[in-house]
C-alpha cells in the first residue's frame, strides 16, 4: 500500500462541520488531504470558522452572515484564516449553467427496471470546477446530498459521510404525497438521483452503527450493509470538571449571558436544535413539570419548535426552571456550556446520536439520549456508556437517579473518558481510514 502522504485524499461538504474535523485529524497524522470549502453554503454550521473560534451572535440583532462575501468580511474581522491545504473555488456570477453529461456513468436518475433515458445534471459554474477537481483525487469524501451527486458525477471512488438528513432523503423518507404537479415530479426525480449517488458510493460511514436506523424503513433492501463502516469522528478530547470547577465556570457563564437561573441547582444542558419530531423534545417537556424545581435545563434557542415550546413551557408553568438562549454560538462557546453542566440532552426518537452527543463525550460529560442497541450489537461496534432514555419514563427514572445517587455522574464520565480514549484518538482513526483506503484501492 501506498504511504499516506502519496494517496490523495477530498474532501468537500460542510454540514455539521464532521468532514472538517476528520480532515484536520488525518492531515495531523500525515495523510495528504485537501478540503474544498462550499462557498455555496452560507448555513452557519457549515463554516470551518464555526470550529476554531468563539463566536457568538444574537438572533434579534439578525447580523448573522448571509453570503460569501459577508462571511470573508466576517473571516477577516475574527482573524480567522483558511487552512493551508483548502482549495478556495472562487464564486462567479454565470448566468449560464454548465450541463455536465453524465452518459458515461449510469443515468443519474434511475439504474434498474424503470425506464428513463440517460438523463444531464445542470451544473453551476462550482460545481462544475469542483467536479473537475474531484477528478485528479485517488479518494473522495463528501457530506450531504450535493456532495453525494457530484462525487457521483466525478467517476472517482467516493465515500459519504452522511449528516442524517442526506441519507433519509436517499432512502425516500419522509415519503411523497402523490400529486400532479411540476414540484412532485421534480422531487421524484431528485430523490432517484440522492439514492443513486447513495448506491454507487464505495462506502457509507457512521459514527454509531447503520444510520439507516433513524427512519422505520429496512436499509438493507436499500444499501449492502457491508457498505456501511463505523468511523468516529475525531472531536479533540477535553478534561471533564470537577464540580467545583463546573460551578465556578457557570457562576461566570450565567452572568455573563444574563441567565437568571440558580448555578447551584443540578444542571442540564441541551444543545440540539428544539425539535419534536425528530429530537422528541416534547417527551422532556412532559417529564420536567413532574420533576422537583431545583433543577435547571438550558437550551439553545433554535429548531422548528422553538416558539411552540416557549408557548407550551409558559402554559405548564415550567418556564422558571428553563432558558432559551438568545444567540446561535460555536463550537468552543457551545464546549464551555456543556463542560460547565453536570449532564447533557440529545434526542429521545431516532436511535443514533449526532454531533452533540460526540461532542459532550470527548469532554466526558455524560448524555440522555435514546441510542438503538442494534447498531452496536449488529455491527460489532464497541457502544458508548450513555444514559440511555426512549420514554418519559425513562427520562424521568434517569434524571431521578442523578438526583438521588451524588456519584452516578462520576461514575459514568469516567466510563466514557475510557471508552472514548480507545475509540476515538487520532490513531486509531487514521488506522480505520487506511483500512478504508485499502479496501478502495488495493481490493
Amino acid at each position: 500500500m501506498k504511504k499516506n502522504t502519496s494517496i490523495k485524499i477530498l474532501f468537500y461538504g460542510g454540514l455539521a462541520n464532521n468532514l472538517y474535523v476528520t480532515a484536520k485529524c488525518l492531515k495531523n497524522n500525515g495523510f495528504n488531504v485537501n478540503f474544498i470549502r462550499d462557498v455555496s453554503d452560507q448555513y452557519v454550521l457549515s463554516q470551518p470558522i464555526w470550529e476554531d473560534k468563539k463566536i457568538v451572535l444574537n438572533i434579534a440583532k439578525n447580523n448573522i452572515p448571509k453570503t460569501s462575501a459577508d462571511w470573508n468580511v466576517f473571516e477577516k474581522k475574527k482573524k480567522w484564516r483558511c487552512p493551508s491545504w483548502f482549495i478556495d473555488i472562487k464564486l462567479k456570477n454565470h448566468s449560464k449553467n454548465y450541463l455536465f453529461s453524465a452518459k458515461n456513468k449510469k443515468s443519474t436518475i434511475i439504474r434498474n427496471k424503470y425506464f428513463f433515458k440517460p438523463q444531464y445534471k445542470k451544473l453551476s459554474f462550482f460545481q462544475r470546477e469542483v467536479v473537475e477537481k474531484m477528478k485528479y483525487y485517488d479518494i473522495v469524501f463528501v457530506c450531504g446530498v450535493e456532495g453525494a451527486q457530484l462525487a457521483f458525477l466525478s467517476k472517482r471512488p467516493y465515500v459519504i459521510y452522511p449528516h442524517g438528513g442526506d441519507f433519509r432523503l436517499a432512502m425516500g423518507f419522509p415519503k411523497l404525497k402523490f400529486e400532479i404537479s411540476f414540484n412532485y415530479f421534480y422531487e421524484w426525480v431528485r430523490r432517484k438521483e440522492i439514492a443513486t449517488a447513495f448506491r454507487e458510493a464505495n462506502y457509507i460511514l457512521s459514527p454509531n452503527g447503520n444510520p439507516s436506523q433513524i427512519v422505520s424503513l429496512n436499509s438493507e433492501k436499500f444499501i449492502n450493509k457491508k457498505k456501511i463502516l463505523y468511523f468516529p469522528t475525531p472531536v479533540e478530547t477535553r478534561k471533564r470538571k470537577k464540580m467545583e470547577e463546573r460551578l465556578l465556570i457557570r457562576r461566570k457563564i450565567f452572568k455573563k449571558f444574563s441567565i437568571k437561573l440558580n448555578p447551584l441547582n443540578l444542571t442540564f444542558f441541551i444543545p440540539s436544535r428544539i425539535d419534536f419530531y425528530w429530537k422528541g423534545h416534547d417527551k422532556l417537556i412532559n417529564v420536567i413539570k413532574n420533576l422537583p424545581r431545583d433543577i435547571n435545563f438550558i437550551f439553545m434557542n433554535w429548531g422548528p419548535d422553538r416558539e411552540k415550546f416557549i408557548s407550551i413551557c409558559k402554559k405548564k408553568k415550567i418556564n422558571k426552571q428553563i432558558c432559551c438562549l438568545n444567540f446561535i454560538a460555536s463550537k468552543p462557546v457551545l464546549y464551555n456550556f456543556m463542560d460547565m453542566s453536570d449532564a447533557v440532552i440529545d434526542q429521545f426518537k431516532i436511535g443514533t446520536f449526532g454531533t452533540s452527543t460526540i461532542e459532550s463525550l470527548a469532554g466526558s460529560i455524560p448524555v440522555l439520549t435514546y441510542v438503538n442497541d442494534d447498531n452496536y450489537t449488529k455491527y460489532k461496534i464497541s457502544q458508548p456508556p450513555l444514559i440511555n432514555c426512549k420514554t418519559e419514563d425513562d427520562i424521568k427514572s434517569s434524571i431521578n437517579l442523578i438526583i438521588k445517587d451524588s456519584k452516578y455522574l462520576e461514575k459514568v464520565s469516567l466510563e466514557i473518558k475510557e471508552w472514548y480514549k480507545k475509540t476515538h484518538k487520532p490513531e486509531n482513526v487514521s488506522i480505520l481510514m487506511k483500512e478504508i483506503v485499502r479496501k478502495i484501492l488495493f481490493k
